[in-house]
């Protein structure tokens, strides 16, 4: 899934897409075409917006949570600040709401393995991606799965 060639570690932007356990629908629903979260919806979202205080060398940017994915965009910056990997970042962003889950939920799983990249190449694809963010939950038709 990965770019040989490409150091992760390496500042750049990326847009990540990581799916729920077997795309259950866990982390919202969609109520005429906005997200509506669910409590597990919300840990995710604290999850993300806690990206920059545990990695100084990571920026978050648009993100959303749809019903079995989150989509989201983010930046890791070069020196002075410390380096952070992008699989160091999704890892950590996994960490609490699987946490919060198995607490509250009594669920074990609730992330899919991995997680899909793309490496952000320009300002023109950087802003495409930011639309098909904030659009996404208009053009939601996923079949309801729990």
């Amino acid at each position: 899934m990965r770019l040989k060639t490409h150091n992760y570690s390496s500042p750049g932007t990326y847009f990540i897409t990581i799916n729920s356990w077997r795309r259950d629908h866990i982390f919202s629903a969609i109520v005429r075409s906005r997200v509506a979260l669910s409590p597990l919806g919300q840990a995710v979202e604290r999850s993300w917006l806690a990206i920059p205080q545990h990695f100084e060398g990571a920026r978050i940017d648009a993100f959303v949570i749809m019903p079995d994915h989150v989509h989201g965009i983010v930046h890791l910056l070069g020196p002075p600040h410390r380096p952070a990997s992008l699989s160091g970042v999704v890892r950590r962003f996994k960490l609490s709401p699987t946490q919060w889950a198995r607490e509250n939920l009594g669920v074990e799983r609730i992330w899919h393995r991995n997680y899909h990249e793309r490496i952000v190449r320009d300002r023109r694809a950087l802003e495409a991606i930011r639309r098909y963010i904030i659009r996404n939950p208009a053009k939601w038709r996923g079949a309801r799965r729990q």
